[in-house]
């Protein structure tokens, strides 16, 4: 009997993981493992020390907290960098066991990729305007249509529904895919 592929992502915080856990599903959900790194700034070290400590594959989730592009590209090559110190001189095999994603500009953009969700959480319209605002500033965005303190809790009271609504958005289709071929790949390995 073969044990389940066994995929660990490193996120910002706990927020991002319920979203993720929420757009992924869960039986997929039941084979990923969860580290919160409380910040961006963490986000290398603590994959670097899962991928010694626990192995591979290592899916480092982060906020871009940009819109421009090269800059995104910028810093996901410094934190695959940053993870790539652990392999030994030579090794080829980093590249299907170490990713880097990034939200463009923040996790919460989702719920704007596909505002029918917000919509049917807040059982009213969300507004172009509202829309447009959340796609540059999403957490802000977010903030003032719930409230701060709802913005929290919103991904663990996403019904199965919302949930698989909400995975249908560009990102977390992109998400998904990128999760998929790592544990495709871990399989293999």
């Amino acid at each position: 009997m073969s044990q389940r592929a066994r995929l660990h992502i490193v996120v910002e915080g706990r927020t991002d993981a319920q979203i993720i856990r929420a757009i992924v599903g869960k039986d997929l959900a039941g084979s990923l493992r969860f580290f919160a790194s409380g910040g961006r700034t963490s986000l290398a070290t603590m994959g670097r020390n899962i991928l010694v400590h626990e192995g591979g594959p290592v899916l480092v989730v982060m906020d871009a907290d940009t819109t421009n592009q090269r800059l995104v590209d910028d810093q996901k090559s410094l934190t695959y960098l940053a993870m790539s110190g652990v392999a030994p001189t030579g090794y080829s095999g980093l590249s299907d066991r170490v990713k880097v994603f990034a939200f463009v500009p923040e996790i919460e953009v989702i719920f704007f990729e596909v505002p029918q969700v917000l919509e049917s959480i807040l059982g009213k319209p969300v507004s172009e305007e509202q829309v447009q605002e959340g796609v540059l500033t999403p957490k802000t965005a977010l903030a003032k249509i719930l409230g701060a303190s709802q913005v929290l809790t919103l991904a663990a009271g996403l019904t199965p529904q919302a949930a698989e609504l909400l995975a249908s958005g560009q990102q977390a289709q992109s998400l998904k895919e990128t999760i998929g071929s790592m544990m495709a790949t871990a399989v293999n390995v």
